[in-house]
C-alpha cells in the first residue's frame, strides 16, 4: 500500500478499508481461526487495547505480534 504525508491541507493520503469485528477472548470463532504469528486473545487482555490483525492486513500496513496498530 501506498503511503504518503498529504501534500497540502486539502490532500487525503490514500486510506485502507478494513472490517472491524469484536470478540470476546472465550468467543467460539477462534476455534476456526488458524493463528500463523503471536496468539489468540485471553481473558487477561480484556479491558487492555489489544488486537488480531488477518496475515493480508498485517503484512500489508507491515505489522507483527507486539506491534501498535493505529485505527
Amino acid at each position: 500500500m501506498l503511503k504518503r504525508d498529504p501534500r497540502d491541507e486539502n490532500d487525503i493520503p490514500p486510506s485502507m478499508q478494513v472490517i472491524v469485528q469484536g470478540w470476546l477472548p472465550e468467543n467460539f470463532g477462534y476455534e476456526d481461526i488458524e493463528i500463523t504469528a503471536g496468539r489468540k486473545l485471553s481473558p487477561a487482555d480484556v479491558g487492555h487495547w489489544r488486537c488480531m490483525l488477518g496475515a493480508t492486513l498485517a503484512e500489508n500496513i507491515n505489522k507483527g505480534p507486539g506491534d501498535t496498530v493505529t485505527i
